[in-house]
């Protein structure tokens, strides 16, 4: 596709590089340049141009396409922007459940609009063959604390169970716990033939990361191969591990997700699920371009 539009300051062509006085990013469709407003409207007709592309048109005709890339449609199985009544999400083409006692509480700090409350030891439940990691997929979504962290500080990013475990979570100092400041940790444990995993990464997270109250942060989690798990937080890879001994299988039963609790409360929003692996390329744009559009709102 090529699309052009000139005036004395902006310029859309193919091939691309979108930059301007207050914005840098790129993808690989578009050229943007010029002042601070002019380029979200820039950002928002190269997604909005894309829209006629073959794509699940009928499912997504509801969904923000802004909040959506074109170039991640046809690979959306679940999003859910949390503005919808009773969290309802905008796009479910595999039939994700919503289980039984999750919080449905709205907050009104959300990405953009509303998102998600995490409140005590509330968290968001999902249930879906779609989580079973002996197929390709991807999970992306937004999150800030309640609170400043402090060095005991510990809350869970998202957990899959069944017949084992897979769990991204940060913990901090604590009675029972060698920590000394929250840490990042990925967890692969209690599947038959698969060695249990306990990965630290990031021992001072709070040095690295702006782990100060109503701060949004973007976490992917990459499954890929059957084996591998990558970590991205904010575009970038923060980790990754492989099952060994064998690979993850349908019969593992993986088929629940949860995000949270947030120990002393947070936020969740913009939550997607993919049916492919992303690439680090496509994490790092995506994180780019969402980051970029806060700015200027």
């Amino acid at each position: 596709m090529k699309r052009m539009m000139q005036d004395n300051s902006v310029t859309i062509v193919g091939q691309t590089l979108l930059s301007g006085s207050a914005l840098s990013f790129q993808d690989s469709q578009t050229r943007v340049s010029g002042p601070r407003w002019l380029n979200c409207v820039g950002v928002m007709l190269l997604w909005l141009s894309c829209l006629t592309l073959p794509t699940r048109a009928a499912v997504l005709a509801e969904d923000n396409p802004i909040l959506v890339p074109p170039w991640l449609e046809d690979s959306l199985v679940y999003r859910n922007s949390f503005d919808n009544e009773k969290v309802a999400p905008n796009t479910n083409i595999e039939n994700i459940q919503l289980v039984d006692g999750s919080t449905t509480e709205q907050s009104p700090l959300g990405l953009f609009g509303k998102g998600l409350a995490l409140s005590g030891d509330k968290s968001f439940k999902l249930r879906s063959p779609v989580f079973s990691p002996h197929k390709p997929f991807t999970l992306s979504f937004w999150w800030a604390l309640k609170e400043d962290a402090k060095i005991d500080t510990g809350f869970n990013l998202f957990g899959l169970t069944g017949n084992g475990y897979i769990g991204h979570f940060v913990r901090g100092k604590g009675e029972w716990c060698a920590l000394q400041r929250p840490t990042g940790v990925c967890q692969v444990y209690y599947f038959k033939g698969i060695p249990n995993q306990n990965l630290l990464y990031d021992g001072d997270l709070a040095s690295s990361l702006n782990l100060k109250a109503n701060v949004w942060h973007h976490t992917a989690a990459v499954f890929r191969a059957g084996s591998t798990i990558e970590i991205y937080t904010d575009g970038k890879k923060a980790t990754e591990t492989h099952a060994e001994g064998r690979l993850f299988r349908p019969e593992d039963n993986l088929q629940q997700f949860e995000c949270g609790p947030f120990g002393s409360g947070g936020y969740l929003d913009e939550l997607t699920v993919f049916d492919r692996a992303l690439s680090a390329d496509v994490i790092g744009r995506y994180y780019s371009v969402i980051s970029q559009m806060r700015a200027l709102t």
